[in-house]
């Protein structure tokens, strides 16, 4: 009888798993909910961030960097609005960041919806929306997929030119899930 040493076998899994595009690695990052403020593209400082990028959970000043995924403005009319990447024609060849209004409520979000989002388009925001965010396809995953978010506006401040809200963000390659905890999907 010949003996396969344990680095083949493993060698020869791990070789299988990449040929395989079901295979996904397990899971290493729980999805949990942030709560966090944007303040409007236009009219407040420049030191306030305006942006998020899904794939680090964090806002983004955009004087500092152009890698966010969406983006919140108050527009001439005192409409807020959301803005994704590809609304300021920052356009990607391997996938642009999304926004998609959905009617459901935020626990019947649990799964990412792959197709149909706005990628270009101006999005009006109340408060009480809910959304699904789908990230750029930057090369953080080994697959160049998105990452995949859901979104709720909890407060329009006009005044202060600022919008509150909460973002579940799966953080993890190829995985859809988007309820609390390690996902399994």
């Amino acid at each position: 009888m010949r003996r396969i040493s344990l680095s083949v076998l493993v060698s020869a899994l791990v070789l299988g798993a990449c040929g395989d595009p079901n295979f996904l690695n397990p899971p290493t990052s729980e999805n949990v909910i942030i709560s966090a403020r944007l303040w409007a593209i236009q009219g407040t400082p420049i030191s306030l961030p305006s942006a998020w990028s899904v794939p680090l959970r964090t806002r983004i000043r955009l004087d500092q960097s152009p890698n966010f995924d969406f983006a919140f403005d108050i527009d001439a009319t005192g409409q807020p609005v959301l803005l994704p990447r590809g609304a300021f024609g920052l356009l990607e060849p391997t996938g642009n960041p999304g926004v998609l209004p959905t009617p459901k409520e935020w626990d019947e979000i649990t799964l990412a919806v792959l197709n149909g989002y706005l990628t270009s388009d101006t999005i009006p925001v109340s408060v009480g929306d809910r959304f699904y965010v789908r990230s750029s396809a930057t090369g953080i995953c080994f697959n160049s997929s998105p990452l995949y978010a859901k979104l709720q506006i909890m407060e329009i401040d006009l005044e202060d030119r600022s919008v509150l809200y909460r973002i579940l963000t799966n953080a993890n390659c190829g995985y859809k899930s988007l309820e609390l905890g390690l996902p399994k999907k």
